[in-house]
């Protein structure tokens, strides 16, 4: 409890000093370098013809390029030291599946609890508490954010010969402040921090952990008016991330965000779940998907090894409301899945046993998100990784 009061204490006192660094001013040797000159290209080998100006990007993957200094961006099935919550919102609006994540995760996976006003810490310690959950592994970060989705503008971490965060710009009217977290979280916690050229959000690009990324071409759609073409964008992903093979795919039709997330997760170093729909319910979506599954089956990853697509179906989207099953959250033994019980419980059901199957050695644990959905996200929007948390101890700290 001392040890997450003076991490709490930390943010609060230097947060206007944090806010004067996004200006420029460097700190204390913390801020790394950015060099994407000089790369080799990653380009697409896979683009329509009828591309034009003012049409789509083209999905497609680029050659595998060679990554000198090893560095690499961790894949989210990986043990970890940390996951990052954000409770700012979560404490406020969602009490309940707060609790239930963190019951979830059973203490062996520690959290990092992102909290906006001081009294949110002893109103989650009191929630968790109430309901008999441990407490002991939570430290509360406070740094001014609204938002409650930290994979989308937290702080990425590049592993090598030392823990590096990627900061990208996070360009959401009204959230600067967010922009600004991974800044602050280096500064806490002592680690090196690089710009990156990109306008993205985290959960649109997700990592198998050995050099192999995929994205939808949302992130095409931000970067083209900042100058960046594909050719560009994959060189700034080589270079600050460490990836040498990029698919971009489209997004799904009718869902807000444009998000990866929303219908694809990363289970293994070659292995990807991707929704699919009923094309009597959804057409344009049930031919997106099986676009989708019959471009990644083509695709191999850096090793080599080619990757292998498991389907998982989703109910249609309405009204933007996307029911994702695949915006789940990987802890240290588990992997917790959005459950609809409202709305399609069969498809729950399937879901969970697709899990089960992928993951035979974990924990497979359904958590109801039917409230959090309607704000256009999912259980994996509201959670971060972090791989590397130094003073991790314990069952909380990642196998090395």
């Amino acid at each position: 409890m001392a040890s997450s009061r003076r991490l709490t204490t930390f943010c609060l006192r230097f947060a206007p000093v944090f806010a004067a660094l996004t200006a420029g001013y460097c700190l204390r040797g913390i801020w790394g370098p950015h060099d994407s000159s000089g790369l080799a290209d990653i380009r697409s080998v896979a683009e329509s013809p009828e591309t034009a100006a003012g049409s789509p990007p083209a999905t497609g993957f680029g050659p595998t390029l060679k990554n000198a200094g090893a560095a690499r961006m961790p894949a989210e099935f990986e043990p970890i030291d940390a996951l990052m919550l954000g409770v700012n919102e979560l404490i406020e609006y969602h009490p309940e599946t707060l609790a239930a994540i963190v019951a979830a995760l059973d203490g062996d996976t520690g959290i990092i609890a992102l909290i906006s006003q001081p009294d949110q810490e002893q109103r989650t310690l009191d929630l968790l508490r109430g309901r008999g959950i441990a407490t002991d592994g939570i430290r509360f970060f406070m740094w001014p954010a609204e938002s409650m989705w930290v994979q989308d503008f937290g702080p990425q971490q590049v592993l090598g010969d030392e823990v590096r965060i990627v900061d990208f710009e996070y360009d959401v009217s009204g959230r600067g402040i967010e922009n600004q977290l991974p800044m602050a979280f280096a500064a806490t916690f002592g680690m090196k921090i690089s710009h990156c050229n990109l306008s993205m959000e985290g959960g649109n690009m997700l990592s198998n952990g050995r050099g192999f990324c995929i994205s939808t071409t949302t992130i095409i759609n931000q970067n083209t008016p900042l100058g960046h073409d594909v050719e560009g964008i994959g060189r700034i992903l080589h270079a600050d991330f460490g990836f040498d093979r990029w698919s971009h795919v489209l997004p799904l039709a009718g869902e807000s965000t444009g998000h990866l997330d929303m219908f694809l997760t990363i289970a293994g170093p070659a292995t990807v779940l991707l929704a699919s729909y009923d094309a009597a319910e959804d057409h344009d979506n049930a031919v997106r998907m099986d676009e989708t599954a019959r471009m990644l089956a083509g695709e191999v990853t850096v090793d080599g090894r080619p990757l292998e697509v498991i389907r998982i179906r989703q109910p249609a989207i309405r009204d933007g409301c996307c029911l994702s099953y695949t915006n789940v959250i990987y802890g240290n033994g588990v992997v917790i899945v959005p459950q609809f019980p409202g709305t399609c419980p069969d498809l729950d059901r399937e879901a969970l046993e697709v899990y089960r199957r992928v993951f035979p050695d974990r924990r497979i644990v359904g958590i109801d998100a039917s409230k959090i959905v309607k704000k256009q996200g999912g259980l994996h929007c509201l959670s971060l990784s972090i791989p590397r948390l130094p003073g991790a101890t314990g069952r909380t700290a990642a196998s090395r």
